[in-house]
């Protein structure tokens, strides 16, 4: 009968500890994770929750210590003042609050709404919700994802607007080093790049997405709105050259008014074939060179010159 009582006792023993054991070794793994993540305060809870449960696989007392000295160090000592001990105090009450629920937050690892908590107890004078802020801002940098579906984008002379999707795992995303001839309009999950009308040279620029420690770079570009046909010089020009200058007629039917080198064009001028074609723009001893607009007009006279087909640019003793 002695036999029997004393097995018995051995395994209710044995059902405590085995009981005991998976509680300890959880609260154990809180209390490292919670280290990691800098969150004292909550190591210093699960060190107390296994002090009652009577835990003995680490020495307890001494991470409460061990804790305790960290928060001293995270927390600035606030400047001692004669206290009434009949007011209470409203806005230490709003700054636990406020901690608590961010730590709360914080602990299920998310850390944007942990943040959003800590940022409202800075502003209701938390003075140790700085410290939280700087967790969280680091916790969000180290965990962020980023994914922009492209890395160019191009627009005409005319200027136009691109959607682009961003997908990320935290809200607190931006758009950076927008060109001055260009904006943006963010939204949630995407943004609209806007650029204007172009009526200069080409131009490029680089546009920056960000997310925590993550950086997306977009490359765009827009073509040039440079022509010499809209340039006041040259309208200038093709609606004076008959009126000035020397006029050539040559056997062919063909005309020329504009600046001469003896009998050759020499200078700015215009030149009219009989087919309708123009020439007007820069001569050097009767041939293009220089900046000049060639116009293939099919039959079209100037100025109504909409079906007309032109080419732009540099000629070189042509």
């Amino acid at each position: 009968m002695k036999k029997i009582v004393l097995f018995v006792m051995i395994i209710f023993i044995n059902l405590i500890v085995l009981g005991q054991s998976p509680i300890c070794e959880d609260l154990l793994k809180d209390i490292n994770d919670y280290e990691n993540k800098g969150n004292y305060q909550g190591a210093k809870n699960k060190c107390l929750s296994a002090i009652e449960n009577k835990c003995n696989n680490a020495n307890y007392q001494e991470l409460i210590k061990k804790y305790e000295e960290k928060l001293k160090q995270q927390t600035p000592l606030k400047s001692q003042k004669p206290a009434t001990a009949s007011t209470p105090n409203p806005t230490k009450a709003i700054c636990e609050k406020l901690i608590m629920k961010g730590m709360e937050k914080f602990d299920t690892d998310d850390y944007e709404a942990a943040k959003l908590m800590f940022v409202s107890a800075k502003e209701s004078g938390c003075s140790e919700a700085a410290q939280w802020i700087a967790t969280c801002d680091k916790m969000i940098g180290m965990n962020a994802t980023l994914n922009v579906a492209t890395n160019t984008l191009s627009f005409n002379n005319a200027g136009g607007r691109e959607t682009l999707q961003v997908l990320s795992n935290i809200t607190f995303w931006t758009v950076s080093n927008v060109p001055a001839w260009c904006g943006i309009n963010k939204s949630d999950n995407s943004f609209t790049l806007y650029c204007n009308e172009n009526d200069g040279d080409s131009r490029t620029g680089t546009i920056t997405v960000s997310a925590g420690a993550k950086e997306h770079n977009i490359k765009i570009s827009q073509e040039s709105g440079f022509s010499p046909l809209f340039q006041g010089k040259w309208r200038f020009l093709i609606n004076t050259a008959m009126l000035a200058g020397v006029q050539i007629k040559y056997e062919s039917g063909n005309r020329y008014k504009g600046e001469v080198n003896g009998k050759r064009p020499n200078g700015k001028g215009l030149f009219l074939w009989v087919d309708g074609t123009i020439y007007v723009g820069d001569w050097y001893n009767n041939n293009f060179d220089g900046e000049g607009i060639h116009i293939f007009t099919n039959g079209y006279e100037m100025p109504e010159c909409y079906r007309c087909q032109y080419y732009v640019g540099e000629f070189v003793n042509d």
